[in-house]
């Protein structure tokens, strides 16, 4: 009995011990090259926070401090011209509708679920969006329960208040991004809605994870999530990550071959799993290293 109380806290101490070290660390990786004369800052972002996490920890202010550009996934999107390009996107135009593409038992289980937000909600309207419109919009229904988790605590909108003369640039376009998405097959896209449908009331485990992922500076938690999506949803996955990861690593990639330093803050899941953006430079010869935390507040803050 003693031998094996000896086991239970020598691990419960080594847990411990893990869990201390997982934290002194940011979501924040430095980028460099061989031969290369330009140094890249890349930190994960989350579109929506928490008033706690402020002001950020003083690693944050040396990164975007030091950088001379700052590259957003998109800079200040223009919110009107959003809406109109996803009502481009999402619109059934070829005569199908979604209770074709889900079956009638599972559009009426949708539409019961849209009626818990949406009084009154008339069937004929959800039938002309494709699904992955719909999934976009469920992921705000939960916000609507949580008002403590807002957009103006997201790194973006923090980012963006303190950019001062910095210089601030897109890596995407609303476009680009909505063309991603809208490309996946709508059987793959009704599969997804369904399962956020059936399972809403789990969702934000997973929007826990992340939240866990910037508080500690461990993309762990972020890695099962992607390889999640990978294995259950995976033209979601190369649509929404894959595909958009490559592109962005060109991009920073071809940053580093001028002499500037760059701050580069894209969502934090591009950071982890499967062919993930750090992965892809370090493909490239690049090395990566990701910074440790300052254990001091900075001025970053709403």
């Amino acid at each position: 009995m003693k031998d094996s109380m000896k086991r239970f806290l020598t691990f419960a101490l080594l847990f411990f011990i893990l869990i201390l070290a997982a934290g002194d660390k940011v979501l924040i990786w430095e980028a460099s090259a061989p031969g290369l004369p330009g140094k890249a800052y890349l930190a994960g972002s989350i579109h929506s926070g928490k008033a706690e996490w402020y002001p950020l920890d003083a690693a944050y202010d040396r990164a975007f401090d030091a950088a001379s550009v700052i590259y957003f996934e998109i800079y200040k999107p223009d919110m009107q011209e959003a809406t109109q390009k996803n009502l481009m996107h999402g619109i059934f135009r070829d005569g199908r509708t979604l209770s074709q593409v889900l079956g009638m038992a599972d559009f009426q289980q949708l539409c019961k679920f849209y009626a818990q937000f949406v009084p009154n909600v008339n069937p004929l309207r959800l039938e002309r969006f494709r699904p992955w419109l719909l999934s976009v919009q469920i992921s705000q229904f939960y916000l609507l329960r949580h008002p403590e988790i807002r957009r103006v605590y997201g790194l973006e909108s923090v980012f963006t208040k303190h950019i001062g003369d910095k210089t601030p640039r897109s890596l995407e376009s609303i476009d680009s991004q909505l063309l991603s998405i809208s490309r996946i097959s709508d059987a793959a896209a009704g599969r997804l809605l369904i399962k956020g449908v059936r399972e809403f009331a789990d969702a934000g485990k997973d929007m826990q994870r992340i939240f866990r992922a910037l508080e500690t500076g461990e993309p762990a938690a972020l890695t099962l999530i992607t390889d999640e999506m990978a294995f259950k949803h995976p033209e979601f996955h190369r649509a929404l990550f894959i595909d958009r990861n490559r592109n962005i690593a060109e991009k920073v990639y071809s940053m580093l071959k001028q002499k500037q330093t760059v701050f580069v803050l894209v969502g934090a899941g591009h950071l982890a799993g499967k062919e993930n953006i750090l992965e892809l430079l370090r493909d490239r010869g690049c090395t990566t290293v990701q910074l440790k935390r300052a254990g001091k507040p900075g001025r970053l803050k709403p």
